[in-house]
């Protein structure tokens, strides 16, 4: 299982960005994700999920929020992938922050970068307690303006 509270895509170089349900800050406003903090009400408005699409949820308590993103089986084997895609981002370094948990039922839970004219990027969220949220981080450089943002489970 995999819980997800908040998601912020930044440019490299940009300091004291605060990672928070409430909004994501990206170099250009046109380029802003939309709904980051899954804080649109029973909603995962702006992102797509593919995979085991009822394993996808919204429930409540996030990070800071009032609700978070849940890719949680129902005893089975699955994967889950929810995907949001960005354009109009400057090329250069660009670094994806998510507040996220998971459990020890998942074989492997990520936060990733693709399709961003470059090799894609992922970085995996360790298992934690259940009330402790860990902030992951990856980084990549983007050329074309492009690149989605992956969060997904398999179990």
């Amino acid at each position: 299982m995999l819980v997800m509270a908040a998601v912020a895509v930044v440019a490299a170089g940009c300091r004291g960005v605060p990672v928070s349900t409430a909004a994501a800050t990206v170099t250009q406003p046109s380029a802003a994700l939309v709904n980051p903090g899954f804080e649109t009400p029973g909603s995962l408005a702006g992102w797509s999920s593919s995979g085991a699409v009822s394993a996808v949820s919204l429930e409540p308590g996030g990070h800071s929020g009032q609700y978070s993103l849940s890719q949680r089986g129902s005893g089975g084997a699955f994967q889950a992938r929810t995907t949001q895609t960005l354009a109009g981002l400057a090329d250069g370094w660009h670094t994806l922050r998510a507040w996220a948990r998971t459990s020890s039922g998942a074989a492997s839970a990520a936060i990733g970068l693709q399709d961003c004219g470059g090799p894609d990027q992922q970085a995996a969220v360790p298992v934690a307690p259940p009330d402790r949220w860990l902030q992951v981080v990856v980084s990549i450089e983007i050329t074309g303006g492009r690149c989605t943002v992956v969060l997904s489970t398999t179990a």
